[in-house]
């Protein structure tokens, strides 16, 4: 990844006129978002977001450049994404939302969908069927969008559409894209900003893996050893009940934490 450029760009970004703020607002959030789908776990490409949302922020001039820019042209979709990614770092939720669906009334466009969604799950009571709709949207079958298609997948997954999520995680799995970043476990489950606990029996139980059976539900968990503690996964035995953290990889559903209930 040319991290250079992302830093010429931050560093030339200027606030002397609407045209210039609305031009390099493009440019970087371009750069990100392409930078994003190739390497969605790189730490820098967090570190740029900040240092961007800072700039945006502590200058009232740029918020209300790109507040006129997009007035005059709804459908320009990267200055609609970064109003609203300044909207929700200010407490602003309803107005970020508000900025992309009206961008998506004008032109519809992948990311922004993803977008989106993303905001509508922060919301305390989010319509699950609208998140469903705005993720389904913002890849088409066979795209590199495999962000959005994990998202998809996994809202499926605990709306108990299991057979559809399993499909969508089956791509995933083949996708050519790193294995160290299909295995890791990412986005676990959580009830009132704490992780959820589960519960099930262990279905198979090997020296470094282990399969769970949910209750009231006929998938199987999987996990790997080193995700639970050492004297807890000793204890683990074939039809041991047990409770778990629910989280996920590019290959679906995956059990941390794991400990007898």
């Amino acid at each position: 990844m040319a991290t250079p450029s992302f830093v010429r760009c931050l560093n030339d970004f200027s606030i002397r006129d609407d045209v210039s703020i609305e031009r390099k607002t493009k440019e970087l959030e371009t750069r990100i978002f392409s930078a994003v789908q190739r390497y969605p776990e790189e730490a820098y490409l967090r570190e740029v977001e900040a240092r961007f949302c800072d700039l945006i922020d502590k200058n009232e001039q740029a918020i209300k450049a790109l507040e006129r820019a997009f007035a005059i042209n709804k459908r320009s979709s990267f200055i609609a994404l970064r109003l609203a990614k300044v909207y929700d770092r200010n407490s602003r939720l309803d107005d970020a939302i508000k900025i992309l669906k009206d961008c998506l009334d004008a032109h519809s466009e992948h990311h922004i969908h993803f977008h989106l969604a993303m905001l509508l799950y922060k919301l305390p009571n989010g319509n699950k069927a609208e998140i469903a709709h705005h993720l389904r949207e913002s890849f088409t079958e066979g795209d590199s969008f495999y962000t959005a298609q994990f998202w998809y997948a996994r809202h499926l997954y605990l709306e108990g559409n299991y057979g559809e999520a399993h499909n969508i995680f089956t791509k995933l799995a083949e996708a050519n894209i790193d294995s160290d970043l299909k295995r890791k476990p990412r986005e676990t489950v959580k009830e009132n900003g704490n992780p959820k606990l589960f519960s099930g029996k262990i279905f198979k139980k090997e020296a470094s893996f282990t399969y769970i059976i949910r209750d009231g539900v006929a998938d199987k968990t999987y996990s790997y050893h080193y995700h639970s503690k050492p004297d807890e996964w000793d204890k683990l035995s074939y039809n041991k009940r047990v409770v778990y953290e629910l989280a996920f990889n590019y290959y679906g559903a995956y059990a941390l934490n794991i400990r007898g209930e």
